[in-house]
């Protein structure tokens, strides 16, 4: 994807994605592009990781996902 901020983004660290004291994923951003990638789920996070997926709807909807 073209975009001014993609320098940044992939220069940007991965963090943990941390929920209940486990690491359950990677979380990338840079300005309003984020990625979070979910280990040991498929396309149907919230069938293969429950928690993982309400802490990200949870975080998405009050906005601190970055």
């Amino acid at each position: 994807m073209e975009w001014s901020g993609q320098k940044q983004f992939l220069a940007a660290p991965t963090v943990p994605f941390d929920v209940g004291g486990a690491d359950v994923g990677e979380l990338k951003s840079h300005g309003p592009l984020s990625f979070l990638k979910v280990h040991r789920a498929g396309h149907l996070v919230p069938m293969d990781q429950p928690e993982a997926a309400l802490q990200m709807i949870k975080i998405l909807l009050r906005g601190t996902l970055v």
